[in-house]
Parts: C-alpha cells; structure tokens; sequence
C-alpha cells in the first residue's frame, strides 16, 4: 500500500510538472520578452543589491517592455514613456488595479483606502472628495497659514542646530502586476541630456511637466491611479526648499567637497544613499 502510494504522488507531481512547463511555453508566446526564469525564485536574482536599478539595464537587452517572474508574480516591466502612455492613459482602465500585499489586507486597507481600492464607484467617491474637500483650490487657499506655519517650524528647527553647531544629516489573460520604471525614464538620455548631472535649469525651456501629461517625467504618477495630493505639493515643496536656501548658506560638513562625495544609492524600504550627506546651516540675518 505504501509502495502504490508513493509510485501516484511521483506520478502526480511529474505530471503537474509536466503541465506546468507546457503551460508555461504557451504562455510565453503571449508575454513581452524577459530572462528566462529560475524555478520557484523566478528572476530574483537578476535584480541583485538595486532593484530600482537592475531593470533599467535588463531593458536595454529585452527592450521597453519585458517580462520578469518575481517569485511566482508575472511582472511586466515599462521602461520608456511611450509605452507608459500606451498601458497608463489609454489603457487605464485595464490595468489602474493594484497588487495588495497580505499585510495591507490584514488591517482591511483594500477595502477601505483611496491607495489600494480597485476602480470602483466607492474608489471613484474618494478620488471625487479628495479633489473638491481636500486638495481644492479654493481650500488650499484657505489653509495657506498652516502651510506658512510648516515652513516656520521648518526654518526654527534648523536655526537651533545652527546655535548648537550640530550637523544635520538628511539622510485578457489578467497579468498580475504592471511595474513602471520610473526610474528608467526620467533618466532617459534620449530625452535628458546628461540625466545624472543636477542640472535644476533644464526644466526652464522645457516644455514637459511633472502633472501627468508628459509621461517623460512622472513623479507623482499619471492616469487613474495619479497622486491626488499634488496641488498640495506643488505649492509646498517649493515654498520649503526656497525658505531653506534664502534664510540659510549651506556647506558640506568636516571639510568635505563634491567631488569627493559618493552618489551611490542603496536600496531600502526606500531609496537612501551609500554615504550620507552631512552638512552644515548658517543662519543668515536679513535686514
């Protein structure tokens, strides 16, 4: 009886093997091309220590548009912003749906949140309260003293490390994910010139904005899914960065200089840097 049951489950799993292969060569005909998965870890290993990186490479050798088996999720990667305006703005409606990791589905986030909703009429009513109650216009406008205050508080948190002399570090087959390579394409030497070169001058002249339109260029997302707190950010993050450099004069600390700094990238929960920037604020006293 024993000698029966082990001679079916060796049966069983060559035959699930078998189909799975056969099923995966048919598949392979209908998806973007990609390197040739590993069993079980698919193609983790391709993306190495910097993930936000690897697929830029990978995609000069399998173009734009490829396919990568991460552990058992088919991903299809967009690397330029041609086709990120083929499968975001005219095809939105197909793929503005999510992946929902388990553990936002532990606290029921997917049922409830903006960020994680499927299109739906409850989804499209949240985007719907967020663009007329909260990031309005005319209610931005009227909480432009909260925003004032940030800045202030901003402003006297550096001007107390300046008296203390601290440093301060800033540290329809259904695919099952869409990853965008935003990356790849606003480093795009095709479209940038000298993309790893701080050159904040090059969006003077230029026509291309970060509002969703121009898919060279998509901070804040594009299409169905774009970040509904932009108005927000667009006229905050300026007003900080500007206060910061007109009450300030700014310089790297313990005697560093640029060129001597390392502007490697680490990968995290977020992106950080290999070294971290240390500098110094010196408070400059307007008449």
């Amino acid at each position: 009886m024993d000698y029966l049951t082990t001679l079916l489950l060796l049966i069983s799993i060559v035959s699930a093997s078998i189909i799975r292969i056969f099923i995966r060569r048919f598949e392979s005909v209908r998806l973007p091309p990609g390197p040739r998965p590993f069993p079980i870890i698919g193609n983790i290993l391709e993306l190495g220590i910097n993930p936000h990186k690897s697929p830029t490479k990978l995609s000069k050798i399998y173009g734009p548009l490829m396919t990568l088996k991460l552990d058992s999720i088919t991903t299809i990667v967009i690397s330029s912003p041609q086709v990120a305006k083929q499968v975001l703005h005219k095809n939105g409606h197909v793929f503005s749906s999510r992946t929902i990791p388990h553990s936002v589905q532990a606290l029921d986030h997917h049922r409830f949140s903006i960020v994680w909703l499927p299109p739906s009429p409850k989804w499209r009513n949240l985007r719907r309260v967020c663009a007329t109650k909260v990031f309005s216009p005319q209610l931005l406008d009227s909480t432009q003293i909260l925003r004032q205050q940030k800045v202030h508080d901003l402003l006297d948190f550096v001007k107390e490390r300046c008296k203390k002399g601290e440093v301060i570090g800033f540290c329809e087959r259904k695919m099952q994910k869409i990853l965008v390579n935003v990356w790849a394409i606003g480093r795009d030497p095709t479209i940038w010139e000298n993309p790893e070169m701080f050159m904040p001058e090059r969006f003077l002249e230029c026509e291309i904005d970060f509002k969703g339109h121009d898919f060279e260029l998509i901070p804040f997302g594009t299409g169905k899914r774009i970040c509904p707190g932009l108005p927000l950010a667009h006229r905050s993050m300026h007003l900080m960065v500007a206060s910061l450099v007109h009450n300030f004069e700014w310089k790297l600390a313990d005697g560093l200089v640029p060129e001597n700094m390392n502007m490697e990238e680490q990968y995290g929960i977020s992106i950080k840097r290999v070294q971290s920037l240390l500098v110094e604020a010196i408070s400059i006293k307007h008449d």
